[in-house]
């Protein structure tokens, strides 16, 4: 079975949020503005259907 088919089972987790600016990926940051573009990184999120940030509904999910 390759990587890409390994399904895990459990809790989602969210290990890192980021930027997806490619210069300042490895850069922390506490806070964003409307409309920014951010990656959640974690384990089992696959699944993941809805993603709320202070209350509100994300409008986008693609899985990376």
């Amino acid at each position: 079975m390759q990587e890409e088919e390994v399904i895990n089972v459990g809790p989602p987790t969210i290990e890192r949020v980021r930027t997806t600016d490619p210069t300042t990926v490895d850069s922390a940051f506490t806070s964003a503005t409307l409309g920014s573009t951010i990656a959640i990184l974690g384990t089992n999120l696959l699944g993941t259907q809805e993603v709320y940030l202070n209350d509100y509904p994300w409008v986008s999910i693609l899985p990376m």
